[in-house]
C-alpha cells in the first residue's frame, strides 16, 4: 500500500515539516519527522510504502502531521488493512480546513502526554484510538471523537477508502502525470496546479449561486471543465497574496449528470465567521485552467515535488460574462435550503446492444467497462462505454444435474475480467465466464470458494425455503465475494424456527463486508451478520431492522420477494405482497436502532408484472432505482422532508415494450435492460429539490 501525502496549503508558508507515523496492533512501526525543504527529499506530494502485516486482517493505523516552526498545525488519521495481491493507493490530504478545525467545546485531551520518541507496545485488537502515537503528540486534543479524523474541517470515520492502482499509474496519479521521481524527490515530467496563473482573472462567486453550498455550472463551462473554485482565506490566518487561495479538487465534489459542484460544508460556514484565523472572505471562481484534480498537486515551487506548471489561458471567457452568467435566483434562504424546483429531465438512454440469445434479462453487473447480463436463461456481456455487439451463451451448461432452465431466482456479480452467475435455493450453483479463456467454467456449490483470473469472484444469493423444524436453521445467505482485504467470505446466518430466508445481499462499510438477509418467521425482519465476514466461518446474526407491519401478510409465502440494496447511509428493500403483484419499497437508516421499524417510501405500492416476483434495486445518494415491471426503470427520490413519487425514466414509445427488471448503478451511469433483451445506459437524473 502506498500512502500519498498532499496538501492544498502553501509548503513552507503554512507547513515546513512533515510527520509520518504507522502503527500495527498498538506498536509504532514508523515514526518519521522531516523538514519539507528545497534540499530535502521530503517534498509534497510525497509517498510512503506500507507492507502487509503477517495477518492480513490486522488494521494499520496511519497518522500524517504537518508542522510550522515546530508547532503542530494539522493531523490526518486513517485506519485500513493492506489488501492482498494488489497495489493500493491511500490518499492522505492535509487540508487548510482541517488545520483550522477546532473542537466544538473544550474538554480533556484525547491523547496523553509522554516523551517524544518513546515507542510503546500496546497490542489492543480493534483499537481505533491511535493511542500508540500518544508519546509523539504530548497534549494533543483531537477535534473529533475516537475513531474519527478531520477531513475538510468535518469529523468523518477514520476508516480509509483505498484506490486500486497499477505500478505504472502510481507515479502519474500522485505526481501530476509524471514519469518518475529522481533521487532528490523531484518529479520528472508531470504538472502542478498554478494557483497564481489560474486565478489571475478570478471573480467572486455570487451568494445567490451557491445556495445549499453547491453551484450548478453553466452549460458551456460544465462541458469544457475549465472552472475552478478556491477558498479565499482571511490574512489573519497567516497568508499573503495568492497564498490565501485554497484551491478545491473536483474529485468527489462534481456530479456530471447534474453539472453540480458541491462544496465541503465548512467552505460556506467559514465565510465571515468571527475568528479571523479560521475564516474565509469569499469563494473565488476562475476559468483560466482545466479543472483541479487530486492527481494534480498544488504548485509549491522548490518546496514541491512537481515543478512544471500546468498551462493556463487568461483569454478564456470569465465565469460571469454575457451568455454565461448564472441567473440571480434571489437571496439564500435562512435555513440554507434549495428552492423547490423540478430538475431538468435526464438525457435519453443510449442503446448499447440488443441481445438475441439470452432470455429475459434479470440482473446486471458492471466491471472493467463491461456490462454483464444474467437472464432467466443465459449469460452475456457487452461494452459499457457505447454501442457494441454482445457475446452471449444461452442456456448455460448443466452442472451436476442442475440446469439453467429459468425455474429459480438468479444473480450475477463481476470482478476484473470475469463474472459468475448463480442460482438461488437448495443446490445452488455457479457458472463463471472468464475472458482469458473465453469459456464458461462450471463450479461446485455456491458455498465453496471460487478463484478465477487469480481473483476471488463475488456472488450473492438468497436461499429458500426453510424446513419447518423446531430449531434454528443455518443458511448460506451470501457466497464468495471480493472484499477490501482481498479475501473470500460467505455468511451462514441462523434463521428462527419455522422461518425462511427471503432475500440476501452484501454490504460494506469500508472495513469489510457484511451480509444482510430478510427472514420471515413469526415476524418479518432484516438480519445482519455480526461483523466482517471470513470465508467458511459461521457468523451470528442480529436484527438490523424490523419490516413494516404491512409485511406480516407475506409470512410463510414461498417466494423470495425481498430484494435489498444500500447507499452509504441507508438500507432499502422491497417487500412483496402475498400474491406477487405489487411491492412496498421500504427504507431504514443504517445508524438507527435495531428495533426501529422500516418505513415505506412509496404509497401506493409499486407494481410488478403479474407472475414476476423478483424486481431489481440500485441506489445512490439521490435515488433508489427500481426495475420491476412494465413501467420501465423508475427512480424514487431519497428525500425525507417531503412526499416523493416514482419517476419513470424511459416511458414507452408506441408499441415498444420497455418492461424492465434489471437495473444497476455504476460510476456516472445507470444501466438497465428491457425484458426483450435491449441494454441501455443513461446519466442518472438530476437530484430533486429536498428542502
Amino acid at each position: 500500500m502506498i500512502v500519498a501525502v498532499t496538501t492544498d496549503m502553501v509548503v513552507d508558508g503554512d507547513l515546513d515539516e512533515l510527520g509520518l507515523y504507522v502503527g500495527v496492533a498498538g506498536e509504532v512501526k514508523t515514526s518519521l519527522r522531516t523538514p519539507t525543504s528545497s534540499g530535502a527529499p521530503a517534498k509534497l506530494p510525497g509517498t510512503l510504502s506500507i507492507l502487509q502485516p503477517s495477518d492480513a486482517s490486522t488494521p494499520v493505523h496511519v497518522r500524517v502531521a504537518g508542522y510550522k516552526n515546530g508547532t503542530l498545525k494539522v493531523v490526518r488519521d486513517a485506519i485500513t488493512t493492506v489488501p492482498s495481491g494488489q497495489l493500493s493507493l491511500l490518499r492522505v490530504p492535509l487540508s487548510w480546513l482541517a488545520s483550522t478545525h477546532k473542537p466544538a467545546s473544550a474538554g480533556p485531551t484525547t491523547q496523553t502526554a509522554g516523551s517524544p520518541g518513546n515507542v510503546r507496545i500496546r497490542a489492543v485488537p480493534g483499537d481505533n484510538s491511535f493511542s500508540e502515537f500518544d508519546s509523539f503528540f504530548p497534549g494533543y486534543a483531537s477535534p473529533c471523537a475516537q475513531g474519527q479524523t478531520s477531513a475538510d474541517g468535518e469529523c468523518v470515520d477514520a476508516t480509509a477508502i483505498l484506490q486500486k492502482i497499477s505500478s505504472g499509474d502510481l507515479v502519474r496519479e500522485v505526481y501530476g502525470g509524471a514519469l518518475g521521481v529522481d533521487a532528490n524527490g523531484v518529479a520528472e515530467g508531470g504538472t502542478c496546479f498554478d494557483v497564481d496563473a489560474c486565478f489571475a482573472n478570478e471573480q467572486t462567486l455570487k451568494e445567490a449561486d451557491r445556495q445549499g453550498c453547491k453551484v450548478a455550472l453553466p452549460a458551456g463551462l460544465s462541458s469544457s471543465k475549465t472552472v475552478n473554485f478556491a477558498i479565499v482565506r482571511e490574512k489573519e490566518s497567516g497568508c499573503t497574496g495568492r497564498g490565501c487561495f485554497v484551491p478545491l479538487d473536483w474529485d468527489g465534489k462534481y456530479d456530471e449528470a447534474s453539472a453540480t459542484f458541491t462544496f465541503p460544508p465548512q467552505v460556506c460556514k467559514r465565510i465571515d465567521v468571527g475568528d479571523k484565523t479560521i475564516a474565509s472572505t469569499r469563494i473565488a471562481v476562475a476559468t483560466n485552467c482545466d479543472a483541479k484534480m487530486a492527481s494534480r498537486p498544488r504548485c509549491n515551487g522548490l518546496f514541491g515535488a512537481v515543478r512544471d506548471k500546468a498551462p493556463s489561458d487568461p483569454n478564456r471567457a470569465p465565469y460571469y460574462s454575457s451568455g454565461l452568467e448564472l441567473p440571480d435566483s434571489g437571496p439564500t434562504p435562512l435555513d440554507g435550503s434549495v428552492p423547490d424546483a423540478s430538475p431538468p429531465p435526464p438525457a435519453p438512454p443510449v442503446l448499447l446492444a440488443t441481445l438475441t440469445q439470452l432470455q429475459a434479462p434479470r440482473k446486471l453487473a458492471i466491471a472493467n467497462d463491461r456490462v454483464w447480463v444474467r437472464g432467466r436463461i443465459g449469460l452475456a456481456f457487452l461494452d459499457a462505454r457505447g454501442p457494441s455487439s454482445a457475446t452471449e451463451t444461452s442456456p448455460l451448461p448443466t452442472i451436476t444435474a442442475v440446469a439453467d432452465n429459468g425455474n429459480g431466482p438468479s444473480d450475477i456479480e463481476a470482478v476484473g475480467n470475469s463474472a459468475c452467475a448463480g442460482t438461488s435455493g437448495p443446490g445452488a450453483k455457479l457458472w463463471c465466464y472468464t475472458l482469458t479463456s473465453r469459456d464458461i467454467v462450471a463450479s461446485e456449490t455456491i458455498a465453496k470458494q471460487l478463484v478465477i483470473d487469480g481473483k476471488l469472484s463475488p456472488v450473492k444469493g438468497a436461499f429458500v425455503p426453510s424446513p419447518n423444524t423446531a430449531g434454528p436453521i443455518t443458511y448460506h445467505v451470501g457466497a464468495v465475494s471480493l472484499y477490501p482485504n482481498g479475501t473470500a467470505a460467505e455468511a451462514r446466518m441462523s434463521v428462527p424456527p419455522g422461518g425462511a430466508v427471503f432475500g440476501a445481499t452484501m454490504l460494506s462499510d469500508g472495513r469489510g463486508a457484511f451480509a444482510t438477509a430478510a427472514t420471515f418467521g413469526t415476524t418479518g425482519e432484516i438480519r445482519v451478520s455480526s461483523g466482517p465476514l471470513v470465508h467458511g466461518t459461521s457468523v451470528a446474526s442480529s436484527v438490523l431492522a424490523q419490516l413494516p407491519a404491512t409485511a406480516t401478510a407475506i409470512v410463510g409465502n414461498d417466494a423470495p420477494t425481498v430484494v435489498l440494496t444500500a447507499n452509504s447511509t441507508e438500507l432499502f428493500f422491497t417487500v412483496g405482497n402475498a400474491t406477487g403483484t405489487s411491492a412496498t419499497l421500504a427504507r431504514r437508516a443504517l445508524s438507527q436502532a435495531a428495533a426501529t421499524e422500516a418505513t415505506a417510501m412509496t404509497t401506493p405500492p409499486l407494481p410488478y408484472t403479474i407472475g414476476e416476483l423478483v424486481p431489481t434495486l440500485a441506489a445512490d445518494a439521490n435515488y433508489v432505482y427500481w426495475g420491476g415491471g412494465a413501467s420501465g426503470p423508475m427512480a424514487i427520490s431519497t428525500c425525507t422532508t417531503r412526499a416523493v413519487a416514482p419517476k419513470a425514466l424511459f416511458p414507452t414509445a408506441g408499441a415498444q415494450d420497455n418492461t424492465t427488471y434489471a437495473v444497476a448503478r455504476s460510476g456516472t451511469k445507470l444501466y438497465f435492460a428491457t425484458n426483450d433483451g435491449r441494454v441501455y445506459s443513461m446519466a442518472p437524473p438530476a437530484a430533486e429539490a429536498c428542502p
